[in-house]
C-alpha cells in the first residue's frame, strides 16, 4: 500500500470491475454536490455570450414547467436503467430485501429513516433500477419525495426528476386520499401513483 503524506492510496492491481464501481459512486457524489450549481453557473455565463438565447429559452420552459416537480416529476425508465447504477449498487453493496408481497393495486406511503447525508440507499433503491426494484416489486412504481431545493437548478432539476424524484407539500387529508386512491384531483390521476418514498424527513431538513 503506497502512502503519500500519511494517506493510503489504492493499489494499482485493483480489478477493473471494482474501479468501475468506485467511478460510479464518485460520479453520483459529484453530481449530487456540484451538478446543480454547475448548471446554474453555465446558464449565467451563457447570458453574456452569443448563446444568450439558450438560458432565455430555458427560462421560459422553466416558468411553464415549474410545477412539474410537484405533480410526479418526469421519470425516464431509460435513465433509471443505466448500467452505471448497477455498478453503484455493487460498490457497497446495497441489497433490497423483500419481506412481504405488496398488492400493486394499492397505494403505499413508506418512511425511510435514518437516510444519512446523501441518502445513498434510498436513491439506489427507488430512483434507479440498481437494486432491481421493478423485478422485486413488479407493478409498483416508486417515487422519492425530496427537498424542493433540488428543483431550483436549471438542467439539474430535469435530470433529478428523471429518476422519479418529486416534491409535494402533503396535508393529512391528502395523504388519506392517496392511500384510499379516491383523490378526485386530476393531477394525481395523471401520476397513477402507487408508491411514495419519503426521502427527507422534516426533522432532519434543518
Amino acid at each position: 500500500m503506497v502512502k503519500i503524506f500519511g494517506i493510503e492510496l489504492a493499489p494499482l492491481h485493483i480489478p477493473m470491475e471494482r474501479r468501475l464501481q468506485t467511478l460510479a459512486v464518485q460520479q453520483w457524489t459529484l453530481s449530487f454536490l456540484f451538478l446543480g450549481f454547475g448548471c446554474l453557473i453555465v446558464m449565467i455565463y451563457l447570458l453574456f455570450t452569443s448563446y444568450y438565447w439558450i438560458p432565455l429559452i430555458y427560462l421560459v420552459y422553466y416558468v411553464y414547467d415549474r410545477k412539474k416537480s410537484a405533480r410526479g416529476g418526469r421519470r425516464c425508465q431509460w435513465i433509471r436503467e443505466w448500467a452505471v447504477w448497477k455498478y453503484f449498487q455493487q460498490y457497497f453493496p446495497i441489497t433490497l430485501i423483500k419481506t412481504a408481497d405488496l398488492d400493486p393495486n394499492k397505494n403505499y406511503i413508506m418512511g425511510f429513516h435514518p437516510h444519512g447525508i446523501l441518502s445513498v440507499s434510498a436513491f439506489c433503491h427507488f430512483a434507479t433500477e440498481g437494486s432491481g426494484w421493478s423485478k422485486i416489486f413488479p407493478g409498483l412504481t416508486p417515487y422519492l419525495l425530496v427537498l424542493p431545493g433540488h428543483f431550483q437548478f436549471p438542467g439539474y432539476r430535469d435530470y433529478f426528476m428523471a429518476g422519479g424524484e418529486f416534491v409535494h407539500i402533503f396535508k393529512t387529508q391528502r395523504v388519506k386520499l392517496i392511500l384510499r386512491n379516491t383523490d378526485n384531483d386530476e393531477r394525481w390521476k395523471k401520476i397513477s401513483m402507487q408508491v411514495i418514498m419519503f426521502w427527507h424527513l422534516i426533522s432532519v431538513a434543518f
